[in-house]
């Protein structure tokens, strides 16, 4: 038990507030203070302190919530941060530190990447399962409806910041996602083909094509409509605005992921063995170039084409990410393939067609999912 607590405490002393919960809390404290001045006559403001403390029965007419948000502030709610499914503060997780992160978050954009961003923690949350041999069908199916919630709310999200006009923040949240979906694509096939009895096929794909769907028409990582963009660029036309943000976002998304990703193995690099190091080290190696390529790319007014090297450079250098996050709370290492681009995708209807991963049980490919539409169904 004292073991457990030690280490409880130790991964909890180990969290700390995002860039947009700091913000976020300080805008809070802001409209706070503005709403409530300090006034001059401090007796009655003394009477309700008073009151707050002395007054018995206060505990019984405040929310549920509110109580337990407060119980849970002395720890356990920091120490749920790094829990998985099956943990015991797991439900604290996901039921209350991750609903308070959503109170918090006010702007569109920002409630976008959070939704997106926990969306994400669910795929994470999958691959050290499936690492541990630990992934039930119960738990699976579980994991997948909390994926699509999350999905649904970055959609509503993503559309009203379509809606208002702010299609380079739409674009840059659907391209990075994108970028750190294909990642964990990957990572679960690779999973899912290394089962012994394949009773984990893992796939993350488009299938789900409505209620858990980002608008298709911000989905700036399409090859072919950049290209079409791109054209008119060499006939002497300018680009659209959003055409050049993209891919200059894009470049950057990637950069800030590489340099995230070196930080993590500067920290790890003593626990980690020579083939896991390797690994890494080899796709930080592959991020780079494609990264100095995108940005070759874009200097020379090529846009498409930086965008389209910039994605892979990101979705290369999370794939590095995942290896290290997934050793770091399994001490298990994975074995991914060699690092390499993803190969030229054929397109339907103007849009990129990704295969989807070999069946469990046939080993065949199974059709493929038009890559406009984001979704994930991590399947048994």
């Amino acid at each position: 038990m004292n073991k457990q607590l030690k280490k409880i405490l130790k991964k909890s002393r180990q969290i700390n507030l995002t860039r947009q919960e700091k913000e976020a809390g300080k805008a809070v404290l802001a409209a706070h203070m503005r709403a409530n001045p300090v006034r001059e006559n401090t007796s009655g403001r003394l009477w309700i302190l008073q009151r707050l403390f002395i007054n018995q029965y206060l505990a019984k007419t405040m929310p549920i919530a509110v109580l337990l948000i407060i119980a849970l502030s002395g720890g356990a709610s920091l120490a749920a941060q790094g829990t998985e499914p099956g943990d015991a503060l797991y439900p604290v997780k996901v039921s209350v530190n991750e609903q308070v992160r959503g109170w918090f978050t006010f702007s569109d954009e920002a409630k976008a990447e959070l939704m997106t961003d926990l969306a994400l923690s669910r795929l994470e949350e999958a691959e050290i399962l499936a690492t541990e041999g630990k992934l039930d069908s119960k738990t699976q199916a579980k994991l997948e409806q909390r994926f699509a919630q999350k999905i649904e709310a970055a959609r509503s999200a993503m559309a009203r910041l379509t809606a208002n006009g702010k299609v380079d923040a739409a674009t840059a949240i659907t391209a990075n996602f994108e970028a750190e979906l294909a990642a964990h694509e990957q990572v679960l096939a690779h999973l899912g083909q290394n089962q012994g009895n394949h009773s984990l096929a893992a796939r993350v794909s488009n299938q789900i094509a409505g209620t858990a769907a980002l608008p298709s028409e911000v989905a700036m990582d399409d090859a072919s409509t950049m290209m079409v963009e791109q054209e008119s660029t060499t006939s002497g036309v300018s680009p659209a605005g959003h055409v050049i943000s993209a891919a200059e976002g894009k470049i950057k998304a990637a950069g800030n992921k590489i340099e995230e990703v070196e930080k993590l193995l500067d920290r790890k690099n003593e626990k980690l063995s020579a083939e896991l190091k390797f690994s890494v080290e080899n796709r930080l190696k592959v991020a780079k170039e494609l990264h100095t390529e995108a940005r070759a790319q874009f200097a020379a007014d090529v846009y498409g084409e930086a965008f389209t090297l910039a994605q892979e450079a990101h979705r290369v250098a999370q794939e590095a990410k995942i290896i290290l996050v997934i050793q770091n709370e399994t001490k298990i290492d994975i074995n991914l393939p060699e690092a390499g681009r993803l190969p030229d995708m054929p397109t339907v209807d103007g849009r990129r067609v990704q295969p989807s991963p070999p069946d469990a049980d046939t080993g065949s490919g199974v059709s493929g999912q038009v890559q406009g539409a984001v979704n994930a169904q991590i399947n048994l």
